[in-house]
C-alpha cells in the first residue's frame, strides 16, 4: 500500500479552486438546462398569430379586375386591436396606398365591389394607409373590440 502524504498549502489551494470551479460549471450547466426547458417569453402578438392568423384575400371590382391595394381580412374575434393593426401595417408594407376591410364572419366578408348592404353593415374593421397624406388608421367595431371611441367604426352603444 502506498503511503498518503498530507497536502501542502499550495496543493490544498489548487484542489479547493478546482472544486469551486467544478461547482460553478455544474451550476451554469444546470441553469442552462433549466432555462432551455422553460419556453421563452413570447410577445402576445406572436401567441395570437400562432393560434389563428388573419386570413387575407384580394377583392375584385364588379368587372372582375383585382384591386392591388384593397384587401379583405377575416379576423379572429379573439385577436387584440394592437395585433390587428400590427398585421395590417405589415400586410401593407411597401405600398403607398392600402385599404383593408375586415370581418369576423367569413361568410359575411365582401367578395367584390361594390359591396352589398349586408357586407357593408357587417364590416368589423377598416384600415386605411395613405403615405402621401400621412393617413394610417385602423377603425374597429367597438361591439367586438374595446378601443378609444375615436377608433370605433361602430360604437358599442349602437
Amino acid at each position: 500500500m502506498t503511503e498518503r502524504r498530507p497536502l501542502t498549502g499550495p496543493q490544498k489551494f489548487l484542489i479547493g479552486g478546482l472544486v469551486a470551479l467544478t461547482v460553478v460549471l455544474v451550476g451554469i450547466t444546470l441553469a442552462g438546462a433549466i432555462i432551455s426547458r422553460r419556453p421563452p417569453a413570447v410577445p402576445s402578438a406572436l401567441v395570437e398569430a400562432s393560434t389563428r392568423a388573419i386570413e387575407w384575400k384580394t377583392i375584385k371590382s364588379e368587372r372582375g379586375v383585382t384591386l392591388d391595394d384593397v384587401f379583405v381580412a377575416v379576423i379572429p374575434k379573439e385577436a387584440s386591436p394592437d395585433y390587428i393593426d400590427q398585421q395590417s401595417r405589415a400586410h401593407c408594407a411597401g405600398r403607398q396606398v392600402c385599404k383593408i376591410m375586415g370581418w369576423v364572419d367569413q361568410a359575411a366578408a365582401a367578395t367584390a365591389f361594390p359591396m352589398t348592404e349586408r357586407e357593408f353593415t357587417t364590416q368589423s374593421y377598416s384600415y386605411d394607409l395613405n403615405r402621401q397624406s400621412g393617413l394610417d388608421r385602423g377603425l374597429f367595431d367597438c361591439r367586438i373590440w374595446r378601443v378609444e371611441k375615436p377608433r370605433c367604426l361602430v360604437s358599442a352603444e349602437e
